[in-house]
C-alpha cells in the first residue's frame, strides 16, 4: 500500500508543481494546508482541481482579490465553490468542510474519487512583528495521502458506485456524468445506484425551501439556465405537495423565489 501512496504522490507533485506557489498566494496566509480531493487525484489526466480547506473555510472575496496577480482569473462563483483559471488549468476551491482528510474522502458519493492529498505550505519566517508577520510564501509539498477501501475495490475492478452522500441530488446528475464518461463496467450498473439515490432523496427528504436551496448549491450542481431553474422550482413544488418537505408553504415561497 506503500507503493501505491508513493506513486500518488509522485502523480501530484508533478501535477501541481506549476502552481502550488499560485494556489498558496490566492489563500495568502490564512492556510498553512489543504486537500486535494476526489478526481484530481486519479490517474486520468483531470478536468480540473478540487481543493478543499483544512481548517477555517476559504475566503472567496481574498482568492478573487488575488488571483490576477498570479496570472488567472474567475470563471465563476457558488453559494460553495470559487472556480478559477491559473495559466490554463483550471481550479476549484470548495467550501465543503470535515475536520481531516479521511473523513473528506469517505464522504464523496462515488467509490471510485475517494482519494486525497495534503498538501502543506510553507511560509518564510516572519519579521519582528510578531507570527502574522510573514515572510511570503516558501514552497508547497505533498504530505499526506490517503484513500478508501472502496477505491482500491472501484479501480481494480475499473468500476464505480454509488456510496451515499449529503448531497443525494447532486450525485443524482453525477451519476449520469460518470456514466457518460465510461466510469461503469457496465452499462446496467447505473441504474442501481440511480434508484439508490432516489431512496436516499425521498428518505432524507427536506427540512424547508432553503435547506432545498442548499441541495442545488452542491459542488457540481450549477444551475444557471432558466428552464433549469424552472424545473428545479417545479420539483421542490412535487415534493412539498407530496409530503417531503417539513415546512411547506408554496405561495410564500414562490414569492420568495422571485425575489432570488
Amino acid at each position: 500500500m506503500e507503493e501505491i501512496k508513493t506513486v500518488i504522490k509522485e502523480r501530484m507533485l508533478e501535477r501541481l508543481k506549476n502552481i502550488f506557489s499560485a494556489i498558496a498566494i490566492c489563500l495568502s496566509y490564512d492556510h498553512d494546508s489543504y486537500f486535494v480531493a476526489g478526481n484530481s487525484c486519479n490517474a486520468v489526466v483531470p478536468h480540473d482541481f478540487d481543493i478543499y480547506p483544512w481548517g477555517k473555510s476559504f475566503d472567496f472575496k481574498g482568492i478573487k482579490s488575488r488571483v490576477e496577480s498570479v496570472g488567472g482569473y474567475v470563471i465563476i462563483e457558488t453559494r460553495n465553490a470559487l472556480t478559477v483559471n491559473i495559466n490554463g488549468k483550471v481550479i476549484q476551491f470548495c467550501n465543503y468542510r470535515k475536520s481531516n482528510l479521511v473523513e473528506l474522502i469517505e464522504s464523496f458519493d462515488f467509490a471510485h474519487i475517494q482519494i486525497g492529498v495534503t498538501v502543506d505550505i510553507e511560509w518564510r519566517p516572519g519579521g519582528e512583528n510578531g507570527p502574522d508577520d510573514r515572510g511570503g510564501y516558501e514552497s508547497s509539498r505533498v504530505t499526506c495521502v490517503e484513500y478508501t477501501e472502496d477505491w482500491v475495490q472501484a479501480h481494480l475492478l475499473e468500476t464505480t458506485w454509488y456510496t451515499g452522500s449529503d448531497y443525494p441530488l447532486s450525485s443524482l446528475l453525477r451519476t449520469t456524468k460518470y456514466f457518460q464518461r465510461g466510469a461503469y463496467a457496465k452499462k446496467h450498473e447505473y441504474k442501481k445506484d440511480i434508484l439508490n439515490i432516489l431512496n436516499d432523496i425521498i428518505s432524507r427528504g427536506y427540512k424547508d425551501y432553503q435547506d432545498y436551496k442548499d441541495q442545488l448549491a452542491a459542488i457540481d450542481l450549477l444551475l444557471l439556465e432558466p428552464e433549469e431553474k424552472e424545473a428545479a422550482w417545479n420539483l421542490f413544488l412535487t415534493c412539498g405537495s407530496h409530503g417531503l418537505v417539513k415546512t411547506f408553504t408554496a405561495n410564500e415561497l414562490e414569492e420568495e423565489d422571485d425575489d432570488d
